[in-house]
Parts: structure tokens; sequence; C-alpha cells
């Protein structure tokens, strides 16, 4: 009898510690969330004044009374966001050029590697003569392109339409060379000034816009508006 009042109080003590022990019921967690690939900007410019546009102009053999500012006119509007070349030769002996430069600091290289990025290059309008040359210089990560867009405009681009699209990305480790969605294959061969290389030595980085006109008293120009790389994927961490 005795031995009964003492195991309640222990069993009760068991018990009373037992249901304060219990597991909590699992909370399954949320589903998570589904991340969808995009394309995502990894340099651009836009014409601003961040961006540190340089100029240089050029004439030669023109009518010795005009400055070169006549001969080779350019505009980087950056309330607007573009940036304008015009040559304007006194006469057919008349050579001018203007080039506009700007260089990518070392935060703006992508962490990314060719084979995943994309060059853009827009021009809203051109127009150039048989001679006219238009040229888009491009270092970025080690990528070296010089090319002379006039040429591929004039075979590519109906007479009609001003503006074009320029894009370039690798495919099985293979330059892909796009105007206004249309493919092509730019000579490079020795004698053109046109220059590729896929692993340079990425002293330095920078884009250039440059035209050129030689053996034409015509006008001949270009507004460009933006360059821009970018990657489809998801974002950096």
């Amino acid at each position: 009898m005795h031995s009964n009042y003492i195991l309640f109080p222990i069993l009760s003590i068991v018990l009373l510690f037992g249901s304060c022990n219990e597991p909590e019921p699992f909370e399954y967690p949320e589903d998570p969330i589904e991340v969808e690939p995009a394309w995502i900007t990894e340099t651009e410019r836009v014409v601003s004044t961040e961006e540190l546009w340089k100029a240089v102009q050029l004439s030669d053999g023109c009518d010795p009374n005009l400055h070169v500012s006549n001969l080779a006119f350019y505009e980087l509007n950056y309330t607007r966001g573009f940036a304008s070349i015009q040559l304007l030769p006194s006469d057919s002996a008349c050579q001018v050029e203007v080039g506009l430069r700007t260089k990518f600091n070392s935060g703006e290289l992508s962490t990314h590697e060719w084979d995943e990025l994309h060059f853009e290059f827009t021009y809203s309008e051109y127009s150039g003569q048989p001679s006219t040359e238009y040229w888009i210089d491009l270092n970025y990560k080690g990528l070296e392109l010089n090319l002379n867009l006039a040429p591929v405009i004039a075979s590519l681009v109906p007479f009609d339409t001003t503006d074009g699209l320029f894009k370039l990305h690798f495919e099985n480790d293979k330059p892909v060379f796009e105007l206004n969605g249309k493919t092509f294959s730019p000579d490079f061969t020795e004698g053109t000034g046109n220059h590729f290389e896929a692993h340079g030595d990425g002293i330095e980085d920078y884009f250039e816009a440059r035209m050129t006109s030689t053996d034409t008293e015509l006008h001949s120009y270009t507004i460009f508006q933006y360059l821009r790389f970018s990657r489809f994927g998801l974002k950096d961490d």
C-alpha cells in the first residue's frame, strides 16, 4: 500500500515531462520560388556624361580656310542620348575623319566569358557614299574587332532603310555576325583593314565609332544611340 503512494507521484512526473518533450508537427517548407532566366545587361553605353566619350577630328587636303570642325563635325547630345558624325568635305580631294571613343574600366568588364556574351551596336541613321567607311572598333575582355560596316550595309540593307542593329556572339566557339537580323561573314583578308582576334592582349578596353570620307565632296553622316553587352541567364549572386 505504501509503495503505491510512492509510485503514483513518480509516474505523474514521468508523464508530465514526457508530454512536454513531444516533437512539434513537421511543417513542409514553402515551394521554392521559380527563377526564370532572362536577358541581363552586363555593360552598356547610352551616350551620357558619365561615359567620357572622346572625339578625334582629322582633315587632309581640304580648303585651308575651313576649320576642321566645319569639315568633320560631331555632336554628343547627352540630354537626348545620341551621338552624331557628319563628314562635309570641301571637294573631292578633301579627306575627313571623325572618331568617337569611350573606354571601359575594369569594373565594367563582365565576369562571364565571350561564349555567354552578346554584343549589340545600334545606329538610328546612316548615309554614306561609295568611298565612305563606317568603322566600329571594339576591345573587350581580350576580343579585338575592327570592322568597316559600310560595305556590309550596302550589301545587306535596303536602300530606303537608314537604321541598323549590329550583333556579335559566339556559337561553338565561332563568332556570329549579324546586321538587321541577317548573318554575314566579314572579309578579314589583308588589305581590307578589318581585323578580328578572339584572344588579344587585353591591354585596353574601349569602343569607338568612326567614319572616313575620301574621293568625294558629298555629305556622309551617322547617328548612333547605344551599345550593349548582355547575356541570357540568371543574375549573379
